[in-house]
C-alpha cells in the first residue's frame, strides 16, 4: 500500500513538472497542492518538504514572492525536523548494535569464566579425591600399627605397675581419638565431594525407632530416659538410610552424653508443608547464647568445662549438617543454658500415601 501510494505521489508530482516548465502555473499548483495534500494526509514528512520546495519555486517564478517564502520556510523545517529524526534513529542504531556487541563480549566473557571455574572445581575435586587416597594410606597405616603394637604390649609384657597400666591406656584412648579423628576428617571429605550417599525410600517410623533401640542401652547406662513421640502418623521420606542413620545417632549420642542422670531425651517429627522436622530435644546442660551460631562449624567445641569434659573430634556436627544439606534440607539448634537443648532438622517428604 505505501508503495503504491507513493507511486501515485511522485506522479502527481512530475505532472505538476512540466506545467512548470510550461510556465503554465496555475496547472503546476494545482498538481503540487494536489500531491501536497496526499503527503499531508499519509503523514509522509520526507514527501512533504520536497513539495513544499516545487512550490517555492513556482511562486517564486510567479513572482509571488510571500507564498515562495512561506513554503521555502516549510520545506526547511521539516528538513530540519527529518534529518534529526534520521539522525536520532542512526544513533539509536548505533546504540542498538553497540549494545548487542557489549552484551555478546559479556556472554562470551562469562562462557570463558564458567569454563575457567569448571576447570578450577575440577582440579579442587581431583585433590580432594587424591587426599583422601593419601590420608587412608598415610594417616591409618601408621595408626593400626599403633594399635596392634598396644595390643601386643598388653598381651605379652607384664605391666603389672599402676604407671604402666596408666600408660597403656593413655596410648590406647588417644590412638582411638586419632582412629576417630582420622574417621572423621575422611568422611567429611567424600560428603563434600558428593560421594558416598545411595537415596532411596525410607519409612520414618520404623527408622526412628531402630535407631532408638539401638541407643537405649547407652542411655540406660547414663540414667537417662530416651523415649519417641508416640503420636505421629509415619511418612515416607528420600533419603540415605546410612547417612540418616549417622545423623540421628550423632544428635542423640550428644544429647544423652551432655544430660545428667534423671534426665530425659525425646524424638519428635512432625509435618510441615513438603518437609518433615525431626527434633531431638534433651534436658541437658545447653548451650550458651553465644556458641549456638558455632556449634556446626569444624572443630568448634564449646569452651566451657561442662562441655569440654565430654571428649569428641569437633566435627561431629559438621558431618551431620553436611549429611542433612545434601539431602535437601537445613539443621539448627535452640537452647536455654542449664535447661534443655533442641536440635532440629529437616528433609524432604516423598509425595506418596502414608504408610499404615
Amino acid at each position: 500500500m505505501a508503495t503504491s501510494f507513493r507511486f501515485a505521489f511522485r506522479t502527481e508530482l512530475q505532472c505538476g513538472s512540466p506545467h512548470n516548465l510550461l510556465q503554465q502555473y496555475a496547472q503546476a499548483l494545482e498538481q503540487h497542492q494536489l500531491a501536497l495534500a496526499m503527503a499531508q494526509q499519509a503523514d509522509y514528512k520526507y514527501l512533504i518538504y520536497q513539495v513544499h520546495e516545487e512550490l517555492s519555486k513556482v511562486y517564486e517564478q510567479q513572482g509571488a514572492f510571500q507564498q515562495a517564502l512561506y513554503h521555502y520556510q516549510q520545506f526547511h523545517q521539516i528538513r530540519d525536523t527529518v534529518l534529526s529524526q534520521e539522525q536520532a534513529i542512526k544513533l539509536q542504531n548505533l546504540r542498538t548494535t553497540y549494545e548487542i556487541e557489549q552484551a555478546q563480549r559479556e556472554a562470551e566473557t562469562q562462557r570463558r569464566l564458567r569454563e575457567e571455574e569448571q576447570r578450577y572445581y575440577e582440579q579442587l575435586s581431583k585433590m580432594k579425591d587424591e587426599l583422601i587416597g593419601t590420608a587412608s594410606h598415610d594417616l591409618k597405616s601408621p595408626l593400626t600399627s599403633i594399635m596392634i603394637g598396644i595390643d601386643l604390649l598388653r598381651r605379652h609384657q607384664r605391666l603389672d605397675d599402676e604407671a604402666g597400666q596408666n600408660l597403656i591406656q593413655r596410648l590406647d584412648t588417644n590412638a582411638e581419638r586419632m582412629r576417630e579423628l582420622i574417621s572423621d576428617l575422611l568422611d567429611l571429605a567424600k560428603l563434600e565431594t558428593g560421594q558416598g550417599l545411595h537415596m532411596e525410600q525410607v519409612a520414618l517410623k520404623p527408622f526412628l525407632e531402630g535407631v532408638i533401640e539401638t541407643l537405649k542401652p547407652l542411655a540406660q547406662k547414663q540414667g537417662i530416659t530416651l523415649e519417641l513421640q508416640p503420636d505421629f502418623q509415619d511418612v515416607l521420606i528420600q533419603g540415605d538410610t546410612s547417612g540418616l542413620r549417622r545423623v540421628l545417632d550423632n544428635l542423640l549420642s550428644n544429647a544423652i552424653k551432655y544430660t545428667q542422670a534423671g534426665g530425659r531425651v525425646t524424638v519428635y517429627a512432625e509435618l510441615v508443608g513438603a518437609e518433615i522436622i525431626v527434633k531431638v530435644k534433651d534436658t541437658g546442660i545447653g548451650i550458651p547464647s553465644k556458641d549456638i551460631p558455632h556449634v556446626f562449624e569444624r572443630f568448634y567445641r564449646v569452651a566451657d568445662k561442662a562441655h569440654q569434659a565430654v571428649e569428641g573430634t569437633g566435627l561431629g556436627l559438621a558431618i551431620v549438617k553436611s549429611i542433612v544439606e545434601q539431602h535437601g534440607g537445613k539443621i539448627w539448634v535452640e537452647s536455654q543454658p542449664g535447661i534443655s537443648s533442641t536440635f532440629s532438622f529437616s528433609v524432604p517428604r516423598v509425595e506418596a500415601p502414608a504408610i499404615a
